[in-house]
Order: C-alpha cells, then sequence, then structure tokens
C-alpha cells in the first residue's frame, strides 16, 4: 500500500493500478483456492479437528468458506482507500454495509427463523460483499480503477475447481482403502496444494519471471521445476 500511495501523490494513476491489480491478483491466487479447499473438504476438516462436531459444524464451514474471498477483497480495497487519504470514504462504506447487514440479519432471523445461525452467517457475507463493491465503485472514481477480472478471478477459480475435485477424490478414495481421516485429510491437502500449483500454471499460462512475484515464489518456481512444469 505504501507504493499505491506514492505513485497516487505522484499522478502515476496507471501504475497505481498496476499495483493494485498485482496485489488483488497475489491475494485470491491464495483465498479462491482455499475457499474451494474448505468446501469440499469441509467435513473431513471437522471430522479430524472436532471429532464431536455436528453435521451442522462442518455445514457452516462450508457455507462460510465464501467468507475468506470477499473480507480479503474488503481489507485490500479499505486499505487501498486509507493509502490515498479517503479514509472517510472507506469509514461512511463499512458503516453503510453494517447498516445493510443488521437490516437483513433482522429480516432474516424475524421472517425466516427456521435459517438461525445460516442468517447471522450470511448477513455477514453480505457485509463484505457490499463494502468491497461499494470500495471498487470509490476506487475506480478516485483512481480509475478496473479489475482484471480473466486474470484475478476466472483463472484461479478454474483451477480451484478443478483442485477441488482431486482433493475429494483423493480423500474419500484414501479414507476407502485405509478408514484413517486425519492421513487421508494431509494427504489430500498436500496432493490438492501441488494439484492447484501445477493447474494454475497451465490454465493461467504465468511464467517463471511472473511466478516470482508471488508470495515465495523462488520456492515454487523450484518445486515447479522439480516437477517439469517449468524447464
Amino acid at each position: 500500500m505504501p507504493e499505491v500511495s506514492s505513485r497516487y501523490a505522484t499522478g502515476s494513476m496507471k501504475e497505481a493500478n498496476r499495483q493494485i491489480n498485482q496485489t488483488i491478483r497475489l491475494t485470491m491466487f491464495i483465498c479462491i483456492p482455499a475457499t474451494v479447499g474448505l468446501t469440499v473438504l469441509a467435513f473431513p476438516i471437522m471430522g479430524v479437528l472436532f471429532p464431536s462436531a455436528t453435521v451442522l459444524a462442518s455445514r457452516l464451514l462450508m457455507a462460510g468458506a465464501l467468507y475468506v474471498i470477499f473480507t480479503a477483497l474488503a481489507t485490500i480495497t479499505g486499505s487501498v482507500l486509507q493509502s490515498i487519504g479517503k479514509q472517510k470514504v472507506a469509514l461512511i462504506n463499512a458503516g453503510i454495509a453494517l447498516v445493510v447487514n443488521l437490516i437483513v440479519l433482522t429480516i432474516l432471523l424475524l421472517i425466516f427463523p427456521q435459517m438461525d445461525i445460516y442468517g447471522v452467517m450470511l448477513a455477514n457475507i453480505l457485509f463484505s460483499v457490499i463494502y468491497c463493491v461499494m470500495n471498487g465503485v470509490a476506487l475506480r472514481k478516485y483512481l480509475g480503477h478496473r479489475n482484471e477480472l480473466r486474470k484475478t478471478y476466472v483463472e484461479p477459480l478454474v483451477a480451484s475447481a478443478l483442485m477441488g475435485a482431486v482433493a475429494a477424490a483423493v480423500y474419500y478414495g484414501l479414507f476407502h482403502l485405509t478408514r484413517r481421516p486425519f492421513i487421508s485429510l494431509v494427504i489430500a491437502v498436500l496432493v490438492a496444494v501441488l494439484a492447484y500449483l501445477v493447474l494454475y500454471v497451465i490454465v493461467s499460462r504465468t511464467t517463471e519471471e511472473e511466478m516470482l512475484r508471488f508470495p515465495m515464489g523462488s520456492k515454487l518456481v523450484k518445486v515447479l521445476r522439480m516437477i517439469k512444469v517449468y524447464r
């Protein structure tokens, strides 16, 4: 964010937007597969961490996984607005989102009491969605910012969906053979991480130079070279 602030101060809007897009892209590179992984493996995760957990707890984890993406986006966009001196805008957006959150929560609990805790979760997710959308509108107004939809969201989502299928197949296949949930889950997660990395590079055609800018980029490149994805 300091770099965005300095670019904004010097009027380099193009560079500021490039930095914002890179930050969001790197964040979605992690958050989208995390969301898919939590959704696909919600029941095994709760079963391993909390053996006495109810089906409700697993379903809540599955439903709430989406919160990861929108909370991350809300945090980033809010930080960018603050870094360019638009703290009041971010605060107003948060206030509006909170009011909508409370209204929706009240309606859900009074009119649809059967939703119970799901209503609370839905209202919280809605808060993050509204907040990040309003922040996005503000960023477009003050910086002319536009999201790179394909690179930022579509490509990691496609790779994550395929990864989710791999993770589910590995976990349930191993569990069927071993009846050991912990071992099956650990192996499934490790395989899923590797599968996502490979699938993401294939889907997005990310070069070594681009991968080096990702979190732990040098280590990721080494792994990809070991398995001959990069040569």
